[in-house]
């Protein structure tokens, strides 16, 4: 059974890592539903991309850019 993400307080700055295959996409497009809106910061552009192409598949709702 999936936990939903667990939203941080508004102005918190939380890091996440060791995520596998498209689990981050999933995690992100979770926390997304809950709270509107979400900005993610990747560590390079080819993330961000995969980023943006991967969170509309778990979540078609909603908007990224």
């Amino acid at each position: 059974m999936q936990q939903k993400p667990i939203l941080p307080e508004p102005g918190a700055v939380l890091r996440y890592a060791d995520f596998d295959g498209s689990s981050d996409a999933l995690f992100l497009a979770q926390l997304a539903q809950q709270a509107k809106p979400v900005t993610i910061i990747t560590a390079n552009a080819l993330n961000a991309q995969r980023l943006l192409e991967e969170i509309p598949y778990f979540a078609p709702s909603l908007r990224t850019y």
